[in-house]
């Protein structure tokens, strides 16, 4: 879990919960720690002992819309305040703001390596974030806006916010001026789909009372927002009786991604970029410096030539793409036959894949530590097989007494009965 913008990480957090305490539930959390400056597990510890988190529901996305809806009305409940609704608004503001010094710094970085004079970038420095602003503007308009946000929120906010944005602009950039699209880009960006590490991933899975197979519902929320959830990227799975496996990786998938496809995702992509350079550029163009002077005929040769290597490109990214869809079809189809315990045993096994690489390259170790793996099964509900506390259980039997609340029934179970 990572705290203050992804500045600082922690691999001990507890991520995995039940939902509820007698249903099979479950809830896990990723990236940010907390929501509206709530930690994640008192939110749901909260929500497990209020009255909508004991009530049941027919099927999975009943409990994740009851829980969505717990974290919409918040404040009312006293959850968080409206100083912390605020303080959520502030930090999205900021952090679109930042976005354009970074992009001005990559652009003096590339200028200078591209042998430019230090002294003449520097002092162009002006121009340069003027043209990051509207780099930033235009590149906006293309995002998705975020579920329920569209132009009218933009314009509430550039009407309420602009004095703010540009405060922002003053206090990390005192020496140079506003930029023209400052405001509305900056608006427009914090209510589009745009990546800014200001978002938790939610993940609810289980079964519904009448669910007969397992369902998964998954959001990103950043926060609330004047009534409304700030979220992004809902995705919803289940397994049928013609679909009897599914695995899906949250945070940070690349291992599980190579293990499915049987290929690392970076190469994939590093791979179709080269052939498409080489199909389409590099080889048109040797051919053609060596073809007919003739300028017209030329550009049709180049103009089939690349044409040709597009369809190659096409046609071996499709025996690639074939490749990976059977190997993780063989996966799947074997993970649909596999026991409880067994399942618990690959998810603890692709979790430490992950720890393993980031311990032994020169990435961030964000993922580490003591695993929590649990399984839900409809008839035994949510069982751990492994969890971490932060204290010795047999220390403290009253947590567990005080977690089931059932002290009589806790007692009878560890009193030997008398013959009558």
């Amino acid at each position: 879990m990572s705290i203050g913008n992804g500045g600082k990480t922690y691999n001990s957090s507890n991520k995995v919960f039940a939902l509820s305490k007698v249903r099979p539930v479950g809830i896990m959390v990723y990236s940010a720690a907390e929501f509206m400056g709530v930690p994640w597990e008192t939110i749901v510890k909260i929500y497990r002992a209020s009255t909508e988190g004991a009530l049941v529901h027919k099927t999975l996305e009943g409990y994740a819309s009851a829980f969505f809806e717990f974290l919409r009305v918040g404040r009312s409940r006293g959850l968080f305040s409206e100083e912390d609704e605020k303080a959520v608004l502030d930090r999205a503001l900021v952090t679109a703001v930042r976005r354009i010094p970074e992009m001005a710094e990559r652009e003096m970085g590339r200028r200078m390596e591209a042998g430019e004079d230090v002294g003449a970038v520097r002092n162009d420095l002006p121009n340069i974030l003027a043209k990051c602003a509207d780099d930033l503007h235009d590149q906006v308009q293309t995002f998705r806006f975020l579920p329920g946000w569209g132009d009218k929120d933009v314009d509430e906010f550039s009407k309420n916010q602009g004095a703010r944005v540009e405060e922002i602009w003053k206090k990390h950039l005192p020496a140079h001026a506003v930029p023209p699209k400052l405001i509305p880009c900056v608006v427009r960006a914090i209510c589009c789909e745009i990546e800014d590490g200001l978002f938790s991933g939610v993940v609810i899975a289980g079964f519904g009372d009448a669910d007969i197979f397992p369902k998964l519902v998954s959001k990103s929320l950043r926060g609330v927002q004047n009534g409304r959830l700030w979220e992004a990227n809902e995705d919803r799975t289940a397994v049928t009786s013609q679909n009897q496996a599914e695995i899906r990786a949250y945070a940070q998938g690349e291992m599980v991604n190579t293990f499915m496809d049987g290929i690392d995702p970076q190469q994939t992509a590093l791979l179709d970029t080269a052939l498409e350079k080489v199909l389409c550029e590099d080889y048109p163009n040797l051919l053609v410096s060596k073809g007919p002077p003739d300028p017209a005929l030329r550009d049709r040769v180049k103009q089939d030539l690349t044409a040709l290597g597009q369809q190659a490109l096409k046609t071996l990214q499709d025996q690639m793409e074939n490749l990976r869809s059977q190997n993780a079809r063989k996966i799947t189809q074997a993970v649909a036959h596999l026991e409880k315990d067994d399942l618990a045993s690959m998810a603890r096994a692709l979790v430490n894949l992950t720890s393993l690489k980031r311990r032994v390259t020169l990435d961030i170790e964000s993922v580490g530590g003591p695993i929590d793996v649990a399984v839900i099964s409809k008839g035994d509900g949510f069982i751990w097989m492994d969890r971490k506390h932060y204290f010795e259980p047999h220390l403290n039997q009253q947590f567990f007494v005080n977690y089931r609340g059932d002290a009589h029934a806790h007692h009878e179970a560890k009193t030997p009965k008398k013959r009558r």
